[in-house]
């Protein structure tokens, strides 16, 4: 793998331009690194493949661009539908994150996932993603929402959003509890009996 600073050395050592490899994913996703530790020019060598391209492209930006799509959602929240009626607004929040992790939940125990592995998955995949606010403004141009409705499943949506590194944290949490609980238990077993009696 290229380590980023690798460009930085080669330009310390007299490199006009730095040529990188990007025959897979996660070397465009890495490409990023590059960018930001490089001192000269780079070009990505895609190997023919035009979604390499794409993805060079756009990775050093991804950020900035998911920056301001959240600034320009964070623009169009009502803030005064939360002011009017805090606890149907959270209380709503609330039980579309339950809803969706018991779903999740339920799903990741069916396709054989343990217990510890499908609550995690499901506090992180619980919240609404960005894609919601897309399939709301269509329900909007469709009329399937009417405005005032909107304002207040978009005002939802940020919400749940807001409440992820928070269930981030609460998983982390309890998965270190329950790791400690059972290094806790197996260190209080006894030995079996044949070491016992050495």
């Amino acid at each position: 793998a290229f380590n980023p600073q690798e460009a930085r050395w080669l330009a310390d050592a007299g490199a006009d331009i730095v040529r990188v490899s990007c025959p897979d994913e996660a070397s465009t996703a890495a490409f990023a690194e590059i960018v930001r530790a490089a001192k000269v020019p780079l070009v990505a060598d895609i190997h023919f493949h035009y979604r390499r391209a794409i993805e060079a492209i756009i990775e050093p930006f991804k950020g900035l661009l998911l920056g301001a799509f959240f600034l320009l959602v964070g623009l169009g929240i009502d803030l005064q539908g939360l002011a009017e009626a805090p606890l149907r607004i959270v209380g709503l929040a609330i039980a579309l994150i339950a809803l969706k992790a018991a779903i999740i939940y339920v799903l990741a125990r069916l396709f054989g996932f343990g217990h510890a592995t499908a609550l995690e998955s499901s506090l992180l995949l619980g919240p609404c993603g960005e894609f919601a606010f897309v399939i709301i403004k269509q329900a909007q141009a469709n009329g399937s929402l009417a405005r005032g409705d909107t304002a207040e499943a978009e005002l939802i949506v940020t919400l749940t959003m807001i409440a992820i590194p928070l269930l981030a944290y609460g998983a982390r949490w309890w998965l270190a509890v329950r790791m400690r609980a059972a290094g806790a238990a197996i260190s209080a077993e006894p030995p079996p009996a044949d070491q016992q009696q050495h």
